[in-house]
C-alpha cells in the first residue's frame, strides 16, 4: 500500500502539469484558426500560430496548417513577404494542403501576380474540389483577367457548393 501512495502522487502531479499545457495548446489552436473578423488581433493570431508551429516540429501537416493560418494573419496585417514565406513553407511541408495554395493564390492576385495566382487557384481546386473558397478565389483571378464568363462559372460553383457562401 505504501508504494501505491507515491505512485498515485506522481500520477496526480503529472496530470496537474499536463492539463495546463493542453489547455494552452487548445487556446492557441482556437486563436490561430480564428478568421479576420474574429475578436482576436492579427498579433494575437500570429503569436498563437507561432507557438503551435514550434510545438509541431515533428508533425509536418499540423505545422503546415498553423503556417497557413499565420500566413493569413500576416496578410491581414499587411506583412506581405512574411505571408508568402509562410504559405511557401506550408506547401513545402504539405504539398497537398489545398488551403495553402488557395491563400497563396489570393495573395498573389492581390499583389498583381495573376499568372501565379491562377496556377495556385487551379491547384487548390484540383486538391479540394469541394471548397467554395477555392472557386471564389479562382473566380477573382478570372475576373481580374477580364475572363468574366469563367469567373461567373466559378462563382456559381462556389454558391452551388455552399449557398450561404
Amino acid at each position: 500500500m505504501r508504494r501505491a501512495i507515491p505512485l498515485l502522487a506522481t500520477v496526480c502531479l503529472l496530470a496537474a502539469l499536463v492539463a495546463p499545457a493542453r489547455a494552452q495548446s487548445s487556446a492557441n489552436a482556437e486563436i490561430c484558426a480564428a478568421g479576420d473578423a474574429s475578436a482576436f488581433s492579427p498579433e494575437q493570431r500570429i503569436a498563437a500560430c507561432t507557438a503551435l508551429i514550434e510545438a509541431a516540429k515533428d508533425r509536418p501537416r499540423d505545422q503546415a496548417a498553423a503556417l497557413v493560418n499565420r500566413g493569413a494573419a500576416y496578410w491581414y496585417a499587411d506583412k506581405t513577404q512574411r505571408a508568402f514565406d509562410d504559405f511557401d513553407r506550408a506547401i513545402a511541408l504539405d504539398p497537398k494542403n489545398a488551403r495553402a495554395f488557395s491563400e497563396r493564390s489570393n495573395a498573389n492576385r492581390a499583389s498583381g501576380r495573376l499568372d501565379r495566382a491562377l496556377s495556385d487557384a487551379n491547384t487548390a481546386v484540383r486538391l479540394d474540389p469541394g471548397d467554395p473558397k477555392a472557386f471564389d478565389f479562382r473566380g477573382n483571378v478570372f475576373n481580374n483577367n477580364r475572363q468574366y464568363d469563367r469567373a461567373i462559372e466559378d462563382y456559381n460553383e462556389a454558391l452551388r457548393l455552399d449557398p450561404k457562401f
